[in-house]
């Protein structure tokens, strides 16, 4: 008896289509949780490139003035007399200029004296950059010390001592 039923029952092999729609369907919403995980990821990828990027530039900005600044000698923010021989120390609300002779130079010579200034308006997109001139506050004289992804919205110089011509 077993042996004729066994022979008269149809075996059943594959999937049907009510099964194959739903694992297509399990299966996509799968994929569209992962594709939006790394979509995410790589965005947070992105901006923590380019916060790394703004930070290596600044702080590479702020190393070359602090290098250039603790050899030189007489400071001064002044920018009415951006150029003096003499120092001048300046306290709050502080100078968006300030300039020192480098190190090896004549204190007379004020063709070669460093000016460190911030320029609200140097990218014209309501922040500025912090730059550097040789000899003047010209266009020819200065270079942008920050990148323009860099914002800068405001920067003051302090001095205190300087006609001691003490360290700062």
């Amino acid at each position: 008896m077993w042996l004729f039923k066994h022979k008269n029952k149809k075996r059943k092999s594959g999937f049907t289509l009510i099964e194959m729609l739903v694992a297509v369907f399990v299966f996509s919403i799968v994929m569209m949780i992962a594709v939006g995980a790394i979509f995410s990821i790589v965005s947070a990828n992105k901006t923590s490139q380019a916060l790394k990027s703004v930070l290596d530039n600044l702080s590479s900005a702020l190393d070359s003035m602090s290098r250039n600044i603790r050899y030189g000698t007489i400071y001064h923010c002044d920018p009415n007399d951006i150029n003096g021989y003499n120092p001048n120390s300046c306290a709050a609300p502080g100078s968006s200029y300030f300039s020192f002779t480098p190190k090896d130079v004549l204190a007379s010579d004020t063709t070669h004296r460093i000016i460190y200034y911030y320029n609200p308006a140097f990218y014209g997109s309501g922040w500025g950059a912090i730059e550097k001139c040789v000899g003047s506050v010209d266009v020819n004289a200065c270079t942008a010390l920050t990148a323009q992804e860099v914002h800068v919205t405001d920067m003051h110089f302090y001095v205190q001592g300087a006609e001691t011509n003490n360290p700062m």
